[in-house]
C-alpha cells in the first residue's frame, strides 16, 4: 500500500483538479474585472483571488477534514431532513440547468458566432460539445488521465502563448487607466463579489470526491494521508489558478491602450487574440476556449452523475445519469447565453452564502468537534438575509412590498451594501452554538 503521493502523481492530481475548476467563465471574467477596475486592478485581483481561489481550495479541504465521503455526505451530517434538497440544488446549479450549458454557449458565443450566428449553429454545436463530453465522461475511472494529462496540457499550452506575447509586447498600462464603478470605490469587495461567477466554490464540493477517488486509486487508504493529499493537491491547483487569473486580468487593464471598452470578457478575449494572432487568432481562440469547457464539462457531468447514483441507487445507473444530464444540458444550452446568465444570478446569490458557511465551518471542524448545532445555528441566521440578496437581484426588488424592506437593509444591516449582509449573523449565531455546547462537545487543547 502506497504511503504518500509522489511529487509526480501530486503535480498530476493538482493539475486535474486545476482542469475540473478552470472553464470558460475562469478566461472571461478576469478579463472584464482588469477593464473595469483600470488603475485599481490590483485590490481588484486580490478579492477576486480570495474567492476564486481561496474558497474553492477550503471547499475541496472540506471533504478530507470532516473525512465525508462527499456533498450529500456532508449535507445529511449537517442537515438530515434538507441533505437532498441542498445537495440537488447545488449540483443542478452546477450542473444541467446553468453551469454546464453555459460552457457550451460560451465556447459558441467567441469561437462561433462571430463567423457563424444563429440559433442553428448553436444547437449543432451544442450537439458536437456534449457529444465528446459524453463519450468522455463515459471513461469515468480514467478521468484522472483525461484531464490531468492531455486536456489540461492542451489548455495551458494555448493560453500561455497568448500571456507570453502580451508581456513581450503589451497593448497599454493598467495604471493609465480610469475604473469605472463601483471598483473607483470599492475595489477589493466588488473583486470578492466578481469571484462568486466562477461557481467554483459551489463546484469545489462536488470534485472533492474526484480528488479523493483518485488518490485511492493510486493505493493511498490512510485517511489521514488521504486529507493531507487532498489540500496538497489542491495548493498546486490554486497556484496555477493565480498564475493564470493574475495575468489575465493585467490583460484585461493593458488591452485598453489599444480598444475600446468591450461589454464582455469574451469579446476581449477576440481582441486579444486577434491582436497578437491576427486570423490565426480566431482559430486559437476557439481551441482555448472550447478545451477549457470540455474540461469542466466532463468534470461537472461525472460529479453530477456519480451524486445522482449514491442519492437514488435504484433509480439511476451511471450511463442512464450522464444520458439524462447531457440530453438535458443540450436542451437548455439551446436558450443562450443571455438567458442561462440572467436566470443563474438570482440563484446564485441565493446559494453562495450557505455554501460559504458549510465549506468556512467544515475547515474548522475538529474544533467545534463537527457538531451539527453550530453549522445549522449559522445556516438559520444566514437564510433571510440570502434570501433577500436574492429578491434583490431580481425584478422583485422595485415592488412595493419588498422595496422597503430592501432599503431598510441596506441602511442598518452590516454589509448588506455588498451582499454581505449574512456575514455578521452567521458568525454571531455560529459562536453561541458553539458556546452553548462548549462543556459536552468542545475539544479541549
Amino acid at each position: 500500500m502506497q504511503q504518500k503521493l509522489t511529487f509526480k502523481q501530486l503535480l498530476t492530481i493538482g493539475s486535474m483538479l486545476f482542469g475540473l475548476f478552470f472553464g470558460a467563465g475562469n478566461l472571461i471574467f478576469p478579463l472584464m474585472l482588469g477593464q473595469q477596475s483600470g488603475s485599481n486592478l490590483y485590490p481588484a485581483m486580490i478579492g477576486f483571488i480570495i474567492t476564486a481561489v481561496g474558497l474553492p481550495l477550503l471547499g475541496v479541504n472540506a471533504l478530507g477534514v470532516t473525512q465525508r465521503r462527499d456533498l450529500y455526505d456532508l449535507s445529511s451530517h449537517i442537515m438530515p431532513k434538507l441533505a437532498k434538497v441542498f445537495t440537488l440544488v447545488l449540483y443542478l446549479t452546477i450542473g444541467p440547468l446553468f453551469a454546464i450549458p453555459r460552457l457550451a454557449t460560451v465556447s459558441h458565443e467567441i469561437g462561433v458566432a462571430p463567423f457563424i450566428d444563429g440559433s442553428l449553429s448553436l444547437f449543432i454545436f451544442s450537439i458536437l460539445f456534449f457529444g465528446i463530453v459524453w463519450y468522455f465522461s463515459l471513461s469515468k475511472s480514467n478521468i484522472m488521465n483525461i484531464i490531468g494529462k492531455y486536456f489540461n496540457p492542451a489548455f495551458l499550452i494555448l493560453i500561455g502563448i497568448l500571456i507570453v506575447l502580451a508581456f513581450l509586447n503589451p497593448m497599454g498600462e493598467a495604471a493609465s487607466q480610469t475604473p469605472v464603478a463601483p471598483y473607483d470605490a470599492r475595489a477589493l469587495t466588488t473583486g470578492l463579489q466578481d469571484g462568486y461567477n466562477t461557481m467554483d466554490a459551489i463546484a469545489s464540493l462536488a470534485f472533492g470526491i474526484i480528488v479523493i477517488q483518485a488518490i485511492k486509486q493510486l493505493g493511498i487508504k490512510d485517511t489521514k494521508t488521504i486529507s493531507r493529499s487532498v489540500l496538497q493537491a489542491g495548493i498546486v491547483s490554486s497556484l496555477l489558478m493565480v498564475l493564470i487569473y493574475a495575468p489575465l486580468m493585467w490583460m484585461g487593464a493593458t488591452q485598453l491602450g489599444q480598444f475600446a471598452p468591450s461589454t464582455n470578457g469574451g469579446e476581449i478575449l477576440a481582441k486579444i487574440a486577434n491582436h497578437y494572432l491576427s486570423g490565426f487568432g480566431s482559430v486559437m481562440l476557439l481551441i482555448t476556449v472550447t478545451v477549457a469547457c470540455l474540461k469542466t464539462g466532463i468534470g461537472l457531468i461525472t460529479s453530477t452523475a456519480e451524486i445522482l447514483q449514491v442519492m437514488y441507487p435504484n433509480k439511476f445507473s451511471y450511463k442512464t445519469a450522464v444520458a439524462v444530464l447531457i440530453f438535458v444540458s443540450v436542451a437548455v444550452a439551446n436558450f443562450g447565453l443571455e438567458t442561462i446568465i440572467s436566470l443563474s444570478l438570482p440563484v446564485l446569490v441565493f446559494i453562495y452564502p450557505f455554501t460559504i458557511v458549510i465549506i468556512i465551518l467544515a475547515n474548522l471542524a475538529p474544533i467545534f468537534n463537527d457538531h451539527t448545532r453550530v453549522y445549522q445555528w449559522a445556516l438559520i441566521a444566514t437564510a433571510p438575509f440570502a434570501l433577500l440578496d436574492m429578491i434583490n437581484a431580481t425584478p422583485l426588488a422595485t415592488n412595493g412590498i419588498f422595496q422597503p424592506i430592501l432599503t431598510a437593509a441596506t441602511a442598518y444591516v452590516p454589509f448588506f451594501t455588498y451582499g454581505l449582509g449574512w456575514v455578521l449573523p452567521a458568525v454571531i449565531a455560529a459562536l453561541i452554538a458553539f458556546f452553548t455546547t462548549r462543556n459536552k462537545y468542545f475539544l479541549k487543547v
